[in-house]
C-alpha cells in the first residue's frame, strides 16, 4: 500500500514538474541480447560486486539471473542498462536500485557505469549535450516523501561520472 502511494505521489510530481525543452524523456527499450552477451554482462558484475558494494559475493551470486537489460539511446551504438530485480541492489520501497551502464561497441561488454561511480535511482532522461561521442543522462534518487535527488552524468572518455546534482521538493520547481 505505501509504496503504490510513493509511486502514485511521484508520478503525480513527475506530471507538475515539466522537464526542460533540451531534456527527451527516454525510456529504456527492452535491450535485445544474445544468451552469450548476458552471460558476459553478469560476468562482468560478478567481478565487481566487491567494488560496487551491491551484494555479498558467494552469498548472492544468483542475484544477477534477475537483472533486467535495457537499451539507452545515449550512443550511436548499443549502450546497455542493467538493473536488478528483486533482492539485494533494491530499495525498500522499489524506486530507487544500484544500475550499470554497459557499451557493447566491442567482443565483450564495457563498463561506462556503475554504483561505484555514484550511478543508482531511476533512469530520467536524455540530455542534448555530447561528450565523447555520449549523451549526458539523468537518474533521479527518492529520498523520502515527495523529494528526490537528479543527478546529471557526463561521459569522461572512460566513464560517466556525475556531474551536478539537484533536489527537487514539491514546489520546487
Amino acid at each position: 500500500m505505501c509504496r503504490r502511494w510513493v509511486l502514485s505521489l511521484l508520478l503525480l510530481l513527475f506530471a507538475l514538474c515539466p522537464l526542460p525543452d533540451s531534456a527527451q524523456k527516454t525510456d529504456p527499450q527492452p535491450a535485445h541480447l544474445s544468451d552469450t552477451q548476458k552471460d558476459a554482462i553478469r560476468r562482468t558484475l560478478l567481478a565487481r560486486m566487491d567494488k560496487d558494494a551491491w551484494c555479498t559475493k558467494g552469498k548472492d551470486d544468483a542475484f544477477v539471473k534477475d537483472l533486467a537489460f535495457s537499451a539507452v539511446p545515449v550512443a550511436d551504438h548499443q549502450v546497455i542498462l542493467v538493473s536488478p530485480g528483486a533482492g539485494c541492489a533494491t530499495g525498500a520501497q522499489g524506486s530507487n536500485s544500484a544500475l550499470w551502464l554497459l557499451d557493447l561497441n566491442a567482443d565483450s561488454p564495457r563498463l561506462i557505469g556503475s554504483p561505484a561511480l555514484k550511478l543508482g535511482g531511476w533512469w530520467e532522461n536524455v540530455l542534448p549535450h555530447v561528450s565523447h561521442g555520449y549523451h549526458d543522462f539523468n537518474v533521479g534518487w527518492h529520498l523520502g516523501g515527495a523529494e528526490f535527488t537528479l543527478t546529471t552524468f557526463r561521459f569522461d572518455g572512460q566513464t560517466y561520472r556525475p556531474i551536478h546534482s539537484e533536489t527537487v521538493s514539491p514546489g520546487s520547481r
